[in-house]
């Protein structure tokens, strides 16, 4: 992190000593009214600009003045229609005479840029007012004078009445001490401040700026009731308390440690006891609560204690640059907690190479700020300040937290993504908050071109159509109550194909079931170079994804998600492989995704069961990845056959009555369709795709049986014939007694080896092709797989994902099946593992594992023989086998 040209650029703190003096109670000052330096580089975006939000409280801001027309955090990037104020900072005085000092500030407040910020403000309902400074006991003596004191008011009266300004901010700070004059600072303050009122404007709005100890006893620089008549509002400066709490109860610090800069409660200064203090003293009409959009920071001892002792290079810190700091160069072991003490503010640790130190940081980020607007709110205070926006930006996390707590429009829609498609993008999100009543529709305006679509106010996608492949949009999403429209958050850009890569599927998502605990959907690139998609759950959610050259990795969608089918599209780079891992309570199914040319117009399932205990569900889902209507019709022996039609794109699924138990379940449709089975069983889940007759085979393999182990109950090898002569097979297993059998056509059955049997592999050989897979039952879990033939064999394959680290996964064996007659020489490796090495004789078997504790992916086959190759993990007291793909 470069701290001379980063986006947020931290103001160090030089005067070490001085800062490191214990502060009084009634001065608390906010460093903050010290600006820090910002040169805003690659900010948040500015959330969308709405008019006339009804705000039910006053937020008052600061800008900086250096700050006010930067791109990246000036006023360009706020929302107005979520102010009710921004001050001007500052204006500066000269103590010498009360003339405002003709310096930067003045010549920015005299510029082009301060008239466009006054005017964009005034067209949103926003009041501007001028911010007049003066600090230091010596120099307010010497500024409080009759002479000077009026020569202020003059100045500064004809400044923000002659700028078109709606009134004037006094910050003003010192101790209480007695002047050259023979007047106290207190009573001078409370004079010029009458004396300022006197000479504004009827209705122009006077501000002062208070130690948030100031109402404590009254007795300090600010004369709270004694100003209380004269000013519209306290902008209590709530923050910097970290200074006047180190060395108080409960840290009792000897020199500076860290702590919130804003607290809650519990500490000696604190928000609560602040506001408690302010409203029994003065009207809570009159009362602002102040809170920083900065924080601190400096070198500490180590990563994992919080309030620890600051060591060097101590400095303020943005909010824009607190909240992304886990992201900037040289961090390195990051991690973020809540205060222990209030529970509110957060802080961080992490190790930081260009300052070669560990670093602790405590700042106040959109959860912690809510609590305090929830003291506002409590309080019934007039409003909310921020010092000062342009440390904030435009970062929608900060706006929305406005919305919810102070206005009754609709805040930021959660989990919002787009995804590019060909000249299309889909865009999703989760529902806005809202205080005014529900949500009567979303809209979604594309940039550039402005196209918008609106949407119900209980549809969570929208997809844009006739785009420009190759143009980078944005989409702006606002939801929209009676009350009005609501502020809008903005995805990244995306870049729509002319024509996708490639498209695979998977039939069903969710996350809303109870008992699905995850639904994840792993992207393998095994290609040279990278690749871009997405995944879509259609009509739900979009999640986009980049995956480089040999990279595994996985998206989810937002909690709530539930529907189908799932769509995971290639938009530039090589294809991928994909497959989706359920955890449904202490059960894992993962299933590979299928494309297009996988789609039949007949295919089976070999059985079905709603009739044995612990089977709560059987569905069959179809899926039509073409582009005409088709008309499925799910057949059971026994059972009244299930007609659906399915539209292009769509899914949708069939189930017997409860009692049903059989097979074949056969499916026919009248264009090609993608099936697959989901089965509950007691607290499980498995999914298996259908078979169709391209895919029966004389010869195929089952890489392992197990009627021996612990758990393993039943395993059964179910027995399929397509086609319409009888087929006479043979499942053998090295051992035991082969078992024979003739199937009809059309018909299924199943074998078995005895209790205690344990191998592989399973070789099943047959006079007529057949659809064979094996059906294990593990303690209250069952599983499908379907059988491996010899040319899917290959000397290259892959598994997504690896995991003998998580809870409750036990084991994960890699088994390795060699077709051939000639032996093969295989390595399984793992990022981040020794590989291993393992000869295959010919029909042979064996397996692979990696130690305890090893997690990752992809696992990679590569075999100087083709191989087939097949992931079995036990999780908890559940089973569940993949093939390679």
């Amino acid at each position: 992190m470069n701290r001379l040209t980063t986006a947020l650029v931290v103001l160090v703190v030089l005067a070490a000593v001085a800062l490191l003096a214990p502060i009084a109670a009634d001065s608390l000052k906010p460093s903050s009214h010290t600006s820090l330096v910002n040169t805003a580089q690659g900010a948040a975006p500015a959330p969308a600009v709405m008019a006339n939000a009804p705000l039910q409280r006053e937020v008052f801001g600061f800008v900086n003045d250096n700050n006010l027309g930067s791109s990246s955090v000036g006023y360009r990037t706020w929302n107005f229609s979520l102010l009710s104020t921004v001050a001007y900072f500052a204006l500066h005085v000269n103590s010498g005479d009360g003339a405002l000092v003709r310096d930067n500030s003045w010549n920015i407040y005299h510029s082009p840029t301060m008239a466009s910020f006054v005017s964009a403000a005034h067209a949103a309902g926003t009041r501007v007012i001028v911010s007049v400074n003066l600090h230091g006991d010596t120099y307010v003596c010497q500024g409080l004078t009759d002479v000077n004191a009026g020569h202020t008011i003059g100045e500064i009266v004809g400044e923000s009445t002659g700028s078109g300004l709606d009134g004037i901010n006094i910050n003003y700070e010192a101790s209480n001490i007695v002047c050259p004059n023979g007047l106290t600072t207190r009573d001078q303050l409370t004079a010029f401040t009458k004396n300022l009122r006197a000479a504004m404007p009827a209705g122009a709005y006077l501000a002062i700026d208070s130690f948030s100890g100031s109402a404590e006893d009254n007795t300090g620089f600010f004369d709270v009731t004694g100003l209380a008549p004269y000013v519209d509002a306290f902008f209590v400066m709530a923050y910097d308390m970290d200074w006047a709490n180190y060395n108080e109860a409960p840290l009792n610090c000897t020199s500076y440690c860290f702590s919130p800069v804003s607290p809650l409660n519990t500490y000696r200064f604190n928000v609560t006891k602040s506001m408690s203090q302010y409203t029994a003293r003065v009207p809570s009409s009159k009362v602002i609560l102040g809170q920083p959009y900065y924080g601190s920071r400096g070198c500490v001892g180590n990563l994992t204690d919080a309030h620890q002792a600051l060591v060097s290079n101590y400095v303020h810190t943005t909010y824009l640059y607190a909240s992304t700091i886990r992201s900037q160069s040289g961090v390195s072991n990051f991690s973020s907690h809540r205060d222990p003490q209030e529970g509110v503010g957060e802080w961080d640790t992490w190790y930081d190479s260009d300052w070669s130190c560990n670093r602790e940081q405590y700042f106040d980020d959109s959860v912690s700020l809510s609590y305090k607007y929830d003291a506002v709110n409590r309080f019934d205070l007039r409003g909310v300040g921020i010092f000062t926006l342009d440390y904030g930006g435009g970062a929608p996390e900060l706006w929305n937290a406005l919305v919810t707590h102070f206005t009754t429009i609709p805040g930021l829609v959660g989990d919002l993504a787009a995804c590019a498609g060909s000249a299309s993008a889909s865009v999703s999100w989760t529902g806005a908050p809202t205080a005014g009543g529900p949500i009567t529709s979303y809209q979604v305006t594309a940039s550039p071109g402005g196209a918008t679509l609106t949407v119900p106010g209980n549809a969570t996608f929208a997809t844009f159509t006739g785009l420009t492949a190759g143009t980078a949009y944005t989409f702006t999403v606002q939801g929209i109550n009676s009350t009005g429209p609501g502020v809008g958050r903005t995805t990244d850009f995306v870049i729509p194909v002319a024509a996708t890569v490639a498209t695979s599927y998977l039939n069903w998502y969710d996350k809303a079931s109870p008992g699905v605990l995850g639904d994840n959907v792993h992207i393998l690139n095994s290609g040279a170079t990278a690749s871009t998609g997405c995944v879509m759950v259609s009509g739900k959610a979009v999640a986009p994804w980049t995956a480089s050259a040999g990279q595994e990795m996985y998206v989810t969608m937002p909690a709530g998600t539930i529907g189908g089918p799932v769509v995971v599209t290639v938009t530039s780079g090589p294809a991928v492989l994909a497959s989706q891992r359920v955890q449904f309570n202490q059960s894992f199914n993962e299933v590979w995704a299928a494309s297009a040319a996988q789609a039949a117009t007949t295919s089976y399932f070999n059985w079905f069961d709603k009739a044995t205990r612990g089977m709560l569900n059987d569905n069959i889902h179809v899926l039509n990845p073409g582009g005409t209507a088709a008309d499925v019709t799910v057949e059971l022996s026994g059972a009244v056959s299930q007609l659906l039609s399915v539209a292009p794109g769509a899914e949708a699924y069939a189930t017997f009555p409860a009692g049903s138990i059989g097979g074949p379940v056969k499916v026919t449709s009248s264009q090609p369709v993608l099936a697959a089975q989901r089965v509950q069983y007691n607290q499980t889940f498995n999914e298996v795709w259908a078979l169709n007759p391209a895919q029966a085979s004389a010869t195929s393999y089952f890489n392992w049986y197990d009627k021996a182990s612990p758990g393993m109950s039943n395993d059964n090898i179910h027995l399929l014939n397509p086609g319409t002569t009888s087929s006479n097979v043979t499942v053998s297993l090295a051992g035991a007694a082969p078992r024979s059998v003739s199937v009809g056509p059309g018909a299924e059955t199943y074998v078995s080896f005895p209790q205690g049997t344990i191998g592989g592999p399973v070789t099943v050989t047959a006079t007529q092709p057949v659809l064979a897979s094996q059906r294990v039952q593990y303690y209250s879990s069952f599983n499908e797989v379907p059988a491996l033939i010899a040319a899917k064999a290959a000397t290259s394959s892959y598994i997504n994902w690896y995991d003998k680290a998580s809870a409750g996964m036990v084991n994960d064996n890699i088994h390795l099946l060699n077709p051939g007659n000639a032996s093969a020489t295989v390595t399984v490796s793992l990022p981040g593992a020794a590989a291993q090495v393992v000869a295959v004789g010919p029909g042979a078997e064996v397996y692979v594992t990696f130690p305890s504790g090893t997690i990752g992916g992809p696992v990679t086959i590569s075999s100087d023989q083709p191989v087939l190759a097949s992931q079995r993990v036990q999780y908890y007291q559940t089973f569940n086998e993949i093939p390679s793909g």
